[in-house]
Formats: structure tokens, C-alpha cells, sequence
């Protein structure tokens, strides 16, 4: 009687290995093994994702972003003052 009341009672994943014709104890074992192998792929696509966001915001973080237009600018106008200097004391010479 307890076994008919495990055999109906069976979840779904029960159900999705009723047509192996697995004996009850061997079914089990494919069940564990199967579910230790989704629970392991889970972890391992979670850390994949961690790893990923983690090593992103890391490098967003210690890497300046440089307005390269604006150093560029001031370069040139420090060049141009620079010449102007240069120009100002071949005139006095």
C-alpha cells in the first residue's frame, strides 16, 4: 500500500521517467545524477556571470576615460603660447 501511495503521489520529474522503464531504485539514481548535473551547470553559468560583471566593473573603475579632445587643445595652446614667447624674444635679439 505505501508503495502505490509513492507511486501516485510522484512529482513531476517522477513522471518524466515513468516511459525509461527504469526499476525504481536505478530511476532514482538518474534522477540524482541529473539533478546534481543541472545544479552544477546553474552554479557554474552564475560564477560565469559574476566573474563577467565583476571583472567589467573593475576595469570601468580604474580606467580613466580622457576627453582626448580637450587635452589636445590645451597642448595646442600651450604650443602656441610656447612660440609666441619664442618669437617675442627673437624680436628683442
Amino acid at each position: 500500500m505505501v508503495a502505490d501511495i509513492k507511486k501516485e503521489t510522484g512529482g513531476w520529474l517522477d513522471q518524466l521517467f515513468d516511459n525509461w522503464g527504469l526499476s525504481s531504485w536505478s530511476g532514482s539514481i538518474v534522477k540524482t545524477v541529473g539533478l546534481i548535473v543541472f545544479v552544477l551547470f546553474m552554479i557554474s553559468v552564475a560564477f560565469a556571470l559574476i566573474k563577467r560583471l565583476l571583472s567589467r566593473l573593475i576595469s570601468d573603475s580604474t580606467t580613466p576615460s580622457v576627453n582626448r579632445v580637450s587635452v589636445e587643445e590645451i597642448e595646442l595652446k600651450e604650443l602656441e603660447e610656447a612660440i609666441r614667447e619664442l618669437d617675442a624674444v627673437r624680436e628683442e635679439l
